[in-house]
């Protein structure tokens, strides 16, 4: 399994807090447009990873249904 899937979006996310974490800074030295931007986007980046991230594991565990099999056959008989 490809395993960029979980690479990039960590990538992203620890992007995304370093991001939120220069929002918090700005926010402590007054600088409430720069914060407002960096908390947004950083926002945004971290949200956008989780979809990601979610997206991949949903794929890795849909290529695993494929080795399940049928348990049962049902038939329609009329009992006489």
């Amino acid at each position: 399994m490809p395993y960029w899937w979980w690479i990039l979006p960590a990538l992203a996310a620890l992007l995304a807090l370093g991001l939120l974490a220069g929002g918090i800074g700005a926010l402590a030295r007054h600088k409430p447009y720069r914060a407002l931007g960096e908390l947004l986007s950083g926002g945004a980046l971290l949200a956008l990873a989780a979809i990601v991230l979610l997206l991949g594991l949903d794929i890795q565990t849909y290529s695993r249904l494929t080795y399940e099999r049928s348990l049962v056959t049902p038939s329609m008989a009329v009992p006489f």
